[in-house]
């Protein structure tokens, strides 16, 4: 969430969370807080297929591919997690 605070422009992004403005509402959001889980979850997986570098990039390109379909989506915005 402090990810949203600091760049309120990312949650533009998010069509159901772009109305999330104040602090309040986002810690409120369920939706909010299942993606947030999705992403533990895909930072989890991530990270135990360090040991396996082709599962790794393999993962970490469909991941890729999945934010590259996100309209106004950069890249440079996962380096903010």
């Amino acid at each position: 969430m402090i990810l949203f605070e600091e760049h309120n422009d990312i949650l533009d992004l998010f069509e159901k969370f772009s109305s999330l403005r104040t602090k309040e509402e986002q810690q409120e959001s369920l939706e909010l807080a299942e993606h947030a889980s999705m992403v533990m979850n895909t930072l989890h997986n991530a990270i135990s297929s360090l040991d396996n570098p082709d599962a790794f990039f393999s993962f970490v390109e469909q991941v890729g591919a999945s934010h590259r379909r996100i309209p106004g989506f950069n890249k440079d915005y996962f380096w903010m997690l």
